[in-house]
């Protein structure tokens, strides 16, 4: 029997909750000695702590901290995955999950990961974005065609599981954006977001596609999938380029989820703090007509230790067997 191939899926911000950070510290092992490695990172990079930003009492962290915040958090659940025995066939990824997967991929070593999620901190601090993010609920191609008939400037940036989909506008237009949906009966909402996957991020590009310096990766390198290319990343790009691109193009999920499919991964692990993509996933399978099992690394205000034994017994079900007995 041929076994069936696994991948880990990176999502970006709608994954990260109040108290993560110290949720993971306490699941000691490897996952706390990541993390830690981590802190210290952002601690010389950006002089603050991954544990004191993120609190427990509610509080989110500010939006400058939450791109280090989930790579750092993305890095040690890999890392515990892994301890555990699973090794990914395949990553794919969508927007601020890139910078972990590079990671996970073999692309990146921990330290440059999170150089480009610090990079993106001192931008998002010290020279912020413009312009406004719009989820609208409407699939992609309802809002493609309103785009086609709106004199109104606006981009598509993502397509979003919650929303359907994220449009970026220049602050200016916001209202007339506002009006245009409202005489349409269309439902949209403000999002609190800086307007990333847009052209108002351009003036960030030499800051972030500067070499990097870090190690050599230590994780072996295996095929990538992301959400801008709707398919394989071509390794031949320099990997900072293509991260900036990952956080300036638009980002269309159910496109690399489609490919990943087509190319025989049957099992997915969503690295995060919540599965946010995973009804996505069984969606888009269900209308290929495939069977494939999806499984969170965590869910709100629940460790990754109390999810082991359930996603290990979904996985063995499914006919995956890990590489490390200790798991079982």
């Amino acid at each position: 029997m041929t076994r069936r191939r696994i991948a880990f899926i990176y999502g970006a911000r709608e994954v990260i909750w109040p108290g993560i950070v110290q949720s993971l510290m306490a699941e000691g092992g490897v996952v706390a000695e990541t993390l830690v490695r981590c802190d210290e990172f952002v601690r010389t990079k950006l002089g603050w702590s991954l544990g004191q930003i993120m609190m427990y009492k509610g509080e989110h962290a500010p939006e400058h901290a939450l791109e280090p915040i989930l790579t750092a958090v993305q890095i040690a659940l890999t890392d515990g995955w892994r301890e555990r025995g699973l090794v990914p066939d395949a990553v794919g990824a969508r927007s601020g999950g890139e910078f972990a997967a590079a990671y996970a991929r073999g692309a990146l070593s921990l330290e440059d990961a999170l150089e480009l999620a610090c990079r993106i901190s001192l931008k998002m601090r010290d020279d912020p974005v413009s312009g406004c993010i719009v989820g609208v609920r409407q699939e992609v191609s309802v809002v493609e065609r309103l785009q086609r008939s709106s004199e109104i400037e606006f981009t598509i940036a993502a397509d979003d599981p919650h929303w359907g989909t994220i449009v970026a506008c220049p602050t200016e237009n916001l209202a007339a954006l506002s009006r245009y949906f409202d005489g349409r009966d269309i439902k949209y909402e403000c999002l609190p977001i800086p307007a990333y996957h847009s052209a108002a991020m351009q003036k960030w590009r030499d800051g972030m596609v500067s070499p990097l310096s870090g190690p050599q990766p230590t994780l072996p390198r295996c095929p990538g999938y992301s959400a801008i290319t709707g398919g394989l990343i071509d390794d031949t790009t320099s990997v900072s380029d293509y991260l900036w691109k990952a956080i300036r193009e638009r980002v269309f999920i159910k496109l690399v989820l489609r490919k990943m499919i087509c190319d025989d991964y049957s099992i997915f692990i969503e690295i995060g703090g919540h599965p946010c993509l995973s009804e996505t996933i069984r969606d888009v399978a269900g209308e290929m007509g495939k069977t494939i099992v999806s499984i969170g690394s965590m869910r709100r205000q629940t460790s990754f230790a109390d999810l082991k034994n359930e996603s290990f017994d979904l996985l063995m079900k499914a006919g995956f067997t890990p590489d490390n007995s200790s798991l079982r």
